[in-house]
């Protein structure tokens, strides 16, 4: 009994080694380029052609690794009969004939486009989805234990690869202490070759062969234990949780936050998953059951208030990569949680997942190309509605609210940076029939000066305007000498916090108040309101802004600074920054601290 389990944990990795060979070589490929472009970016201060042409087959290689593992398990399929060699070489012939078109096609022209990067990501992608779906075709029965199998020898797999290289990493330790240096990048290397040489080899040993109906397979007890007594009910109660929120957003008859379709989408993908590896536990348990029975069902509404979510965010703001994204993942998710209430089908799910990522990546309708025509035209409403752009042509127009700013240059930020840009590659704004590439350009034809670039995007909920001095900011979390005071701190009030030196302790607090103790006899030498004196100097400065449109402004230091001192010490508080909202109050401000002992 022992020996079968120890069988079963460790399998005959010679068997697996020379079942998929060439599997064996392409981890081995991996493993000596990733060692070649380290020792080049370790050894030489100029990397060169070289390191870049290791780092292109780094990634073709990880691309490779799954066709090759594909075409043995058709070869054992199905050309069993032929001569084994002979269809190994024919195949590896086309993986390699393939590998060299995609570098051709992609590697030297990642840099200048994203979607030459998406492409390749995408043929990246698709290459382990066919690993998982080309053995589920030819079978009739026992799919989703296949499928099963195959997590299970993959998790397995990861731990053992981990606790080689622990060991490993333990073993060269003690000689790098005791013996002599082991330079650092060396562990790396074991890491390395613990995932693509061992790893790789361990689990193509415990790969199901073509013929293996699987009748005999079981799941472990640490496995069961795991989905019904912790998976199952975190689901459940993470379900519950989102119920919660709907019901109150229809009893208060609020629009959903947008955030609310990524908690949505993630956990049912998760979720999705799940269903597919209990399929084989079926009939075993009531819980797993009634959830393989029930949650498809309990899906759909959260799905659909995803999709209300997203769709109010894309009327508001536009489609952008994240939110289509988005979109085609709630679509796969309502057809496969839809047809999973009369049958869970893993096969239909990858099969949906292609070409779910052959729409979003390779057709005309890809996620960038939709993202750029929903932003454009959002860009063209908002010109000609403020008096930006008439009769198809760019008019200047000072007179524009902070909102629509801000609305304004958070699309031409996502031209310019934004996006799944991929280095330099910008986008070119249609405007009017024209195309502007140089974003300067575009806001100098619309009379926008270098103070809108401050404004914040509109997607990271900040929406303020802001104060600052002309010595601008810098973070210092310790005490330091200064002219003039003994001592400054540069204090966070976002969290609370403690600054010590020899002498003093100085704690702040998130209810915006610095607290300093002398530490030779624990005196409290003194308790200052900061939220108090912020708000007293931002009424003194808020009347000076110049009118409503204006988002930045710089005052010098000495305007922004109060000085004070009580019977203990004098101090200085100098105020970096002001944020403030669309309606002038204060919302947000930084400072330096500076003080003497009298």
């Amino acid at each position: 009994m022992l020996k079968e389990k120890l069988k079963n944990i460790f399998p005959d990795m010679k068997k697996g080694i020379e079942r998929f060979p060439i599997t064996v070589i392409f981890g081995i490929m991996y493993f000596i380029v990733s060692i070649l472009d380290t020792e080049i970016l370790y050894t030489k201060s100029n990397r060169g052609p070289l390191y870049n042409e290791f780092i292109e087959w780094q990634a073709l290689i990880l691309i490779g690794i799954p066709l090759v593992t594909v075409f043995e398990m058709i070869r054992e399929k199905y050309f069993f009969k032929k001569g084994k060699w002979t269809i190994r070489g024919i195949y590896l012939l086309i993986t390699m004939i393939f590998l060299l078109i995609c570098k051709i096609l992609y590697m030297k022209k990642i840099n200048g486009d994203t979607l030459f990067f998406l492409e390749l990501f995408g043929i990246g992608i698709i290459s382990y989805l066919l690993f998982f779906l080309v053995p589920l075709i030819y079978r009739k029965k026992n799919r989703e234990v296949y499928f099963q199998a195959v997590i299970s020898n993959k998790i397995t797999t990861g731990v053992f690869s981990i606790i080689l290289f622990l060991g490993l990493a333990a073993i060269f330790g003690a000689v790098d202490i005791l013996l002599f240096n082991i330079e650092d990048r060396f562990y790396y290397y074991i890491f390395l070759f613990s995932i693509s040489i061992f790893g790789l080899s361990y689990f193509v040993s415990r790969l199901k062969d073509p013929e293996d109906n699987l009748v005999d397979y079981a799941v472990s007890k640490s496995g069961k234990f795991l989905l019904l007594y912790i998976i199952i009910p975190l689901i459940i109660g993470y379900t519950t949780i989102l119920y919660i929120y709907g019901l109150k957003i229809l009893y208060l008859l609020r629009i959903p936050q947008g955030k609310v379709s990524h908690l949505v989408v993630w956990y049912m993908i998760f979720t999705l998953f799940v269903l597919i590896i209990l399929v084989p536990l079926k009939g075993e348990n009531r819980l797993i059951d009634k959830f393989i029975r029930l949650f498809p069902i309990f899906s759909l509404p959260l799905l659909l208030l995803a999709a209300f979510s997203i769709f109010e965010r894309i009327s508001q703001y536009g489609v952008t990569e994240s939110r289509y994204i988005i979109v085609m993942l709630i679509v796969w998710l309502l057809f496969n949680m839809l047809l999973s209430i009369f049958r869970i089908d893993v096969r239909r799910a990858i099969v949906s997942m292609l070409i779910l990522i052959f729409i979003s990546i390779f057709t005309p309708f890809n996620l960038l190309k939709i993202s750029e025509w929903s932003q454009s035209r959002r860009f063209e409403k908002i010109l000609t509605e403020n008096g930006l752009l008439k009769d198809g042509k760019l008019v200047k127009n000072k007179n524009v609210s902070i909102k629509i700013k801000r609305e304004i240059m958070s699309i031409i930020n996502y031209f310019d940076y934004g996006g799944l840009s991929i280095g330099r590659d910008r986008k070119a704004i249609n405007v009017g029939g024209k195309k502007y590439k140089d974003v300067n350009v575009l806001m100098s034809e619309m009379g926008l000066d270098d103070s809108w670039r401050y404004i914040p995007n509109l997607d990271n909920n900040s929406g303020r305007g802001i104060i600052r001095t002309v010595e601008g900011d810098s973070r210092n979390d310790s005490i330091y000498e200064t002219n003039g005071y003994d001592y400054f701190i540069m204090v966070d009030l976002s969290f609370n916090a403690n600054y010590s030196s020899r002498k003093y302790e100085i704690k702040s607090s998130k209810k915006n108040v610095i607290d300093i103790e002398r530490k030779s006899d624990f005196k409290e030498l003194a308790k200052i309101n900061i939220e108090e004196e912020a708000r007293k100097l931002y009424e003194k400065i808020k009347g000076r802004l110049k009118n409503e449109n204006e988002l930045k402004i710089v005052f010098p230091q000495e305007e922004l600074s109060i000085i004070g001192e009580n019977e203990n010490i004098k101090y200085k508080i100098s105020f970096i920054t002001f944020d403030f909202d669309e309606k002038y109050n204060m919302s947000n401000y930084n400072f330096k601290f500076y003080f003497s002992e009298k």
